[in-house]
């Protein structure tokens, strides 16, 4: 008879289990950040037409991620809106991550990533450094 409880115990549990593979992955990029540091390339660099538009971040800019989109605000003002993608980097102690910008006119700005945790990241676009934290 112990058995059989077990049995139809264990049944139960299984069938109780519910199925996670219809959940939404997350990207460690999802949500918003706010601008709390910028550090400025030498005036001598030349800029590009992709780091002009980013030449316009300022301490009251967001960056807003969802699951492949962005969008950069500044005072309710879109700087830039897109798609994104990002790549793990494994060899380097410093960089987590690369992460390409596409925006609606399909320019592309790659950042280098530093994940330094769930509340903050600094952002490297090409000698300009980002540094932001996550709003709650």
């Amino acid at each position: 008879m112990k058995k059989v409880i077990l049995f139809f115990f264990m049944v139960g549990t299984l069938i109780s289990c519910s199925n996670d593979d219809n959940q939404v992955a997350t990207t460690p990029f999802e949500g918003q950040w706010k601008v709390e540091n910028i550090l400025y390339p030498d005036n001598d660099i030349e800029t590009n037409v992709a780091q002009k538009s980013m030449n316009n971040v300022s301490f009251s800019t967001v960056f807003s991620f969802t699951q492949n989109e962005y969008k950069i605000l500044d005072n309710g003002n879109v700087l830039s809106q897109g798609t994104y993608t990002f790549d793990t980097i494994t060899n380097d102690d410093f960089l987590n991550y690369s992460l390409k910008l596409i925006n609606s006119d399909n320019v592309e700005g790659v950042f280098l990533v530093r994940y330094s945790s769930s509340n903050s990241m600094t952002l490297i676009y090409p000698t300009t450094v980002y540094e932001l934290s996550r709003v709650n």
